[in-house]
């Protein structure tokens, strides 16, 4: 039951096995996990994706983020959004919204000022490791 347990959760990369050492929950400051939620890998010997903020603020959950969170309509929420780039050309825009109450003293100056990947400013600043991202196709305009 462990054993099945554990391939489960190896097979939705909450959790990493490494061969003669164990399982462990992978951390996002490791270079191999910094884009684990997006699957992205380049398809040349390229490396390397730069990140654009766009912004950071604080706002009230509307009906939609805060179902999706599960606070109440109108609680604090932070809204993240950044552009991935690959070879200067934009491929990703991300859209984040954290619940406040668990990324308190979340800045723009602070993410700027972090040299890895967001997850792990999340992880080393407020103890919250990222397990699971969902996407969806943003509102048409």
């Amino acid at each position: 039951t462990v054993r099945r347990a554990l391939d489960e959760l190896a097979a939705e990369h909450i959790v990493e096995r490494r061969q003669g050492s164990g399982t462990f929950v992978p951390t996002h400051a490791a270079p191999r996990q910094q884009f684990r939620f997006l699957r992205l890998v380049p398809d040349d010997d390229v490396e390397g994706f730069t990140r654009e903020l766009l912004g950071c603020r604080r706002l009230r959950a509307g009906a939609e983020v805060a179902r999706a969170l599960g606070l109440r309509t109108a609680e604090p929420v932070i809204e993240v959004r950044r552009l991935l780039h690959r070879r200067g050309r934009p491929v990703v825009l991300d859209e984040l919204w954290l619940a406040e109450r668990h990324f308190e003293g979340l800045s723009a100056e602070l993410i700027a000022a972090h040299p890895g990947a967001l997850y792990a400013l999340f992880e080393s600043e407020f103890g919250t490791r990222m397990i699971r991202a969902t996407g969806q196709e943003p509102p048409p305009r």
